[in-house]
């Protein structure tokens, strides 16, 4: 009877260990920042529904293909821990650039389903080519010089393409953009400073034109002023003069 009572003992004790253990290989969790997808590895399929963070059961045989939902950045630059190297675009009058970037964003988390089914696990390359491609067809939009003129211009279509055009074809949200810099051939960015030194040089020969077209002219109302201070010193003597002469005609002609 002992005996029995221990085997029976010994049965409770193992099914709820055993028990114990499936639960928590049932269990799984992602942190506050990740969001996750619950995928099969016994019959590789993966639920559409999105998981927050936190413990959830998700079963045996589970596991969660993971999403970060906090800020992560794209850099285009010679950097070494860039995400790629400068982009190389053209612009509408054909020539060849440089440009160095970056950009922040997330993932829409009501949308892991779509990305999942659509690219697997090459997400991020995906998304990097397209943001790529992005850039590259909104520098076309504008010329060589609109670069040095309208730099700020441009980083706001492109934030404005990225935005639009990344959302739709890749269920991802850019936040923020910066077009930091930008490479030009050395012979055109050679001709540029010259354009630059030229009209510097332009602007410094405009104002001392300027500086002496006043001079001239304040020089030439002076001479107005003189010559008329001049006139009427000469009216005011001759007039002298004649009422002189007169007084001494009528002394005379008193006298006599």
């Amino acid at each position: 009877m002992a005996r029995t009572g221990i085997v029976i003992c010994s049965i409770v004790s193992l099914t709820a260990l055993v028990t114990v253990i499936l639960i928590s290989c049932s269990l799984s969790v992602l942190s506050y920042n990740e969001v996750g997808l619950n995928y099969s590895n016994w019959f590789k399929t993966i639920e559409d529904k999105t998981y927050s963070h936190g413990i959830q059961f998700i079963g045996l045989g589970h596991g969660f293909q993971r999403y970060k939902i906090n800020l992560s950045t794209i850099e285009f630059s010679k950097a070494k821990d860039a995400t790629l190297p400068m982009i190389k675009c053209r612009t509408s009058d054909g020539l060849e650039l440089d440009l160095e970037a970056s950009l922040q964003y997330r993932v829409n988390p009501d949308d892991i389903f779509k990305i999942y089914t659509s690219y697997g696990t090459y997400e991020k390359e995906i998304l990097n080519r397209v943001v790529l491609d992005i850039i590259s067809d909104t520098a076309t939009e504008f010329s060589s010089n609109d670069f040095f003129t309208k730099r700020s211009e441009i980083q706001v279509k492109m934030k404005q393409d990225l935005q639009l055009k990344v959302l739709s074809d890749t269920w991802h949200e850019v936040e923020f953009f910066q077009l930091r810099s930008l490479s030009l051939p050395d012979a055109y960015e050679n001709e540029i400073q010259n354009t630059e030194v030229k009209g510097q040089d332009i602007h410094t020969a405009t104002a001392e034109l300027a500086r002496e077209m006043v001079k001239f002219e304040t020089q030439v109302k002076i001479a107005d002023l003189a010559v008329n201070a001049t006139l009427e010193t000469a009216c005011g003597n001759g007039n002298k003069t004649i009422f002189e002469a007169a007084a001494i005609q009528s002394t005379i002609a008193d006298v006599i």
